[in-house]
């Protein structure tokens, strides 16, 4: 994530695994779940 700028990789290569990277944490952090059970004794 540090080489990626506003072209591109400094390498030419594809940042497709950057963007990987932002899908799956978009993913994780902003999952709307159910709200977490708390049983009672």
């Amino acid at each position: 994530m540090c080489d990626f700028g506003p072209d591109g990789l400094s390498t030419g290569a594809s940042p497709d695994r950057l963007d990987a990277l932002v899908w799956a944490l978009t993913h994780l952090l902003l999952r709307a779940g159910p709200e977490p059970r708390i049983r009672s004794l």
